[in-house]
């Protein structure tokens, strides 16, 4: 009888265990000072938006060394090198994963753009994706959906408006990445979507006034609403007017500068649970 029963809990801790971690996904926001890196992991495959700046490289590959020996793919939003700072050596740490970004055309022969075009595009053509809206990403369970840039006005002169929108959606659970876009595109996306409503969004170009339009927050009302910005950053990011709009819609305003790495825990259900990995 008790071997019966020891049968059945070891049949629970084995089987059942795993099924369950495998439902969650996870999505960390990493404190890489100015800049911007995030991580979505589910069922052992991760996938990192944006690289950080050249500073915090070794900084974020660290964090990325506790999560994973591995990377299924790297979406950068565009070329800014507060985004992009990072790629080179992870992209060689990781083994060259798939690449996606926005398909900005390079301006010229300046570096490091063209190094990245002709490493990330040219080199593997067959592992690499320009996005546009309408492109979807198929994680299993998670739809990543891209809304920003678009054919009509892409590409521009404008990096940051052309920046990478993404719809993350699982289950009931919805998230919108903001990459550096700007008023202009949370405007367009007012226009061009019957609903934004979502759970979690990354703030866009750092919480810069750029930002921020009232309707568009009032669309989105998030629970969450993450930034990704440094302490006295010099472009004077974030700015406290668009802060006191997101806080004022009643979500929850958390800071990679304040609060350091940022990561959520989802489930299929739609319930989020957050902490502060790096104990700021």
């Amino acid at each position: 009888m008790i071997l019966s029963y020891l049968w059945i809990f070891l049949l629970f801790v084995f089987y059942k265990q795993p099924c369950a971690m495998a439902e969650e996904l996870k999505i960390h926001f990493f404190d890489v000072g100015e800049g911007d890196a995030a991580l979505l992991s589910f069922d052992d495959r991760h996938y990192l938006i944006d690289t950080g700046n050249a500073k915090s490289i070794y900084s974020l590959a660290g964090k990325l060394d506790k999560i994973t020996d591995q990377l299924a793919g790297i979406i950068i939003t565009h070329l800014h090198q507060d985004h992009l700072g990072g790629f080179f050596y992870l992209y060689e740490k990781f083994n060259r994963p798939f690449v996606f970004d926005n398909g900005a055309a390079i301006p010229g022969i300046e570096e490091p753009y063209r190094w990245y075009a002709e490493l990330a595009r040219k080199t593997n053509p067959r592992n690499y994706r320009a996005l546009t809206r309408g492109d979807k990403i198929n994680l299993g369970a998670i739809n990543l959906e891209v809304l920003v840039p678009t054919l009509e006005r892409f590409p521009g002169d404008d990096w940051n408006e052309n920046s990478l929108v993404i719809r993350l959606q699982y289950g009931k659970f919805c998230a919108l990445l903001m990459g550096d876009a700007l008023i202009a595109t949370e405007k367009f996306l007012l226009e061009h979507e019957a609903s934004l409503k979502c759970d979690l969004v990354k703030l866009g170009h750092h919480g810069s006034k750029y930002t921020g339009d009232q309707d568009f927050i009032t669309a989105v009302s998030p629970q969450y609403a993450v930034l990704s910005v440094n302490q006295d950053n010099v472009r004077e990011y974030p700015s406290s007017e668009v802060l006191e709009r997101w806080k004022l819609s009643g979500s929850k305003l958390l800071r990679t500068d304040l609060n350091g790495d940022i990561v959520f825990t989802v489930a299929k259900t739609g319930a989020i649970q957050q902490q502060s990995a790096s104990g700021k």
